[in-house]
């Protein structure tokens, strides 16, 4: 989603929740108010994201393997990035990151792990061990469960992190301020 002038603009990444799709978070967040502040917004498609049956098999293969569907979220969301720097109407050195719910869980540790990320939102945090109903998730890792607190403690982040309330309750405004500010954004009004 991008602003119907020439930019560069500030950009910003963001991850849904589980399940929801890309086109549910942005009405259900409001998520197209930071587009009209002059941010181009990427959102990625979390596939098997839907706390169901085949988050729960791939979660399942893929630690059996010695990997996990959270390290291959990470990979997409770093993937969302190199995107965004290389596309001419984003302003590469002004791009945060905004994440809600699981796709929190996946931001939270995402932000710790590249410079490339100028600022970040997240309104949920994980111990990165869950199971509801005999049901693994996608954030399900044992190597991250040992260091969930560091991870979390995003005060100390490499980063501004601004810890919305969860589902974006209050509206876009505060994560339009803040974003304006940390990315060296002009929002409208």
């Amino acid at each position: 989603l991008a602003p119907p002038s020439p930019g560069p603009w500030p950009a910003v990444l963001a991850l849904h929740g589980h399940t929801d799709t890309p086109e549910v978070f942005v009405e259900r967040t409001r998520l197209l108010e930071l587009v009209e502040a002059g941010f181009v917004v990427l959102l990625l498609d979390q596939r098997a994201a839907g706390a169901d049956y085949w988050e729960n098999l791939a979660s399942r293969r893929l630690l059996e393997a010695g990997h996990s569907l959270l390290g291959l979220r990470i990979y997409e969301s770093l993937l969302g990035l190199r995107l965004l720097q290389s596309l001419d109407e984003v302003a590469p050195n002004r791009i945060g990151l905004l994440g809600h719910s699981g796709g929190s869980v996946v931001s939270n540790l995402t932000a710790w792990l590249d410079a490339g990320f100028a600022a970040y939102v997240s309104d949920h945090s994980s111990i990165y061990f869950n199971r509801v109903d005999g049901l693994i998730s996608d954030e399900t890792s044992p190597q991250m469960f040992r260091i969930h607190p560091h991870v979390n403690r995003l005060e100390a982040a490499p980063l501004p992190v601004y810890r919305a309330p969860y589902d974006y309750k209050l509206g876009m405004t505060g994560v339009i301020g803040f974003f304006a500010a940390e990315l060296d954004g002009t929002p409208t009004d």
